[in-house]
């Protein structure tokens, strides 16, 4: 009896010795079968974004607007932004020729056609038309599309840019001198001013390039502006050749300050500012730079003049705006939806920066900060008059290699060069227009 309960007892310490054996090995190791806090975590989705960084208002927007309204959205993404510092429509060619463009990147017209080629647009409507998300946040579809299609979007501010004319009001008042509605008084004006020894007009190759040409076309005719940008019809036509001829009496009679060639936009700020001239034609976005603060008198603006009866002045309103630049989603992304979210609180943040600045864009933002800036509201009141919207040509109507040419030979056409008139600019450009690969819009 005495060695059963002997053999009872160290039966029972050497099975209390291995549970605890047991018990010390679980803690040295987990069961596969139970996960661990780290595991149980699901992996955080990576999405990649390219950005123009070499833009000032750019890095604004995404440091003080998009990564703080992304990283709010979307806590469970992790964002990879690139940023663009020089030459982004070459970057861009180069991150589609390697296969290494990422989800979401801001395009331009100037690389349009070779990323069309290449397939790496999204055709975005049928994801912003969903659930109405367009109606609900545009106010302007029809900026919107080429087509029925949808590879490049943005907040629209640059809709909003247009081609202007400011002008000296004080020194207007004082001639006796009022806003011309015509070209015939628009010329009228010219020469008055050119009678009192005052320049009329600074102007340079760049602005000249942006829409000088399409404002005079457009001023005459629309339809034939409308024309050239369907490839309906060619700089010879009767109408455009019309149209023309009055930069050619601008000219001839020495409207232009001298050197315009050669002039920078800052060059032709301060001649505008100094009073050397009376009327500078320049894009809206320099409304704050002749603002009563930065010139010492009042800018008024206008539209061009109307050159042809038919069409008051202000019928078309040219816009800055391009529907082949902006935001683009890269089609081989792995998640599309997700980006497509992720591009509606891009654009949603990126207009709430304009709105704050009251800057005009086709984004609806609630409670956007009114434009406090006289010139601007001027010209936001006959920017809402207009009949039609039309797009300048240098935006959407021609390839880098014509847009290249174009400015070459309107170079020569501002220049001092008496003899280069609008007819030596058909016959030198007419050539490099057929072989321009740009798509019809």
């Amino acid at each position: 009896m005495r060695i059963k309960k002997i053999c009872s007892l160290l039966l029972a310490v050497v099975m209390v010795w291995g549970m605890a054996a047991c018990g010390s090995r679980q803690k040295d190791g987990p069961d596969l079968a139970e996960p661990t806090e780290e595991s149980a975590l699901p992996e955080k989705q990576t999405i990649t974004i390219t950005w123009a960084e070499s833009d000032s208002t750019q890095v604004e927007v995404m440091n003080d607007y998009v990564k703080p309204a992304l990283e709010k959205a979307f806590p469970e993404i992790t964002f990879e932004y690139t940023g663009i510092t020089t030459g982004k429509g070459k970057a861009l060619e180069t991150m589609s020729a390697t296969g290494e463009l990422k989800d979401i990147y801001c395009s331009d017209s100037g690389i349009y056609e070779t990323l069309l080629a290449a397939g790496d647009f999204l055709d975005l409507a049928p994801y912003l038309e969903a659930d109405g998300w367009l109606e609900k946040n545009y106010a302007n579809l029809s900026l919107l599309y080429s087509n029925d299609t949808i590879y490049n979007v943005s907040c629209g501010q640059n809709d909003y840019y247009t081609p202007v004319i400011y002008y000296n009001e004080d020194l207007f008042r004082r001639l006796g001198l009022t806003e011309p509605e015509t070209m015939d008084e628009f010329l009228e004006v010219c020469q008055r001013l050119l009678d009192n020894d005052i320049y009329p007009i600074t102007i340079n190759t760049s602005f000249a390039a942006q829409f000088l040409l399409d404002a005079l076309i457009s001023s005459y005719d629309p339809k034939a502006l409308n024309d050239l940008h369907a490839r309906n019809c060619e700089w010879t036509d009767e109408r455009i050749v019309e149209a023309l001829k009055v930069f050619d009496e601008l000219k001839q009679m020495g409207a232009f300050a001298p050197n315009s060639a050669t002039k920078g936009d800052a060059d032709c700020l301060a001649e505008f500012a100094g009073g050397t001239a009376a009327m500078w034609p320049a894009m809206s976005w320099y409304n704050y730079d002749v603002a009563e603060d930065k010139v010492n008198f009042t800018t008024g603006t206008f539209n061009w003049p109307s050159g042809n009866a038919k069409y008051p002045t202000g019928y078309q309103q040219l816009t800055w705006g391009s529907v082949f630049g902006g935001w683009a989603i890269n089609p081989n992304t792995e998640n599309v939806e997700q980006c497509v979210e992720v591009l509606k609180v891009l654009l949603k943040a990126e207009a709430q920066r304009h709105a704050d600045n009251g800057i005009s864009e086709n984004f609806i933002v609630e409670n956007a900060a009114k434009p406090t800036n006289p010139v601007e509201v001027e010209r936001m009141e006959d920017y809402g008059k207009a009949s039609e919207y039309r797009t300048l040509l240098i935006m959407t109507g021609m390839d880098s290699a014509t847009v290249t040419a174009y400015t070459t030979c309107l170079s020569r056409l501002v220049s001092d060069d008496a003899g280069y008139l609008s007819g030596n600019f058909i016959r030198d450009f007419e050539d490099i227009w057929k072989h321009n690969t740009k798509a019809a819009d």
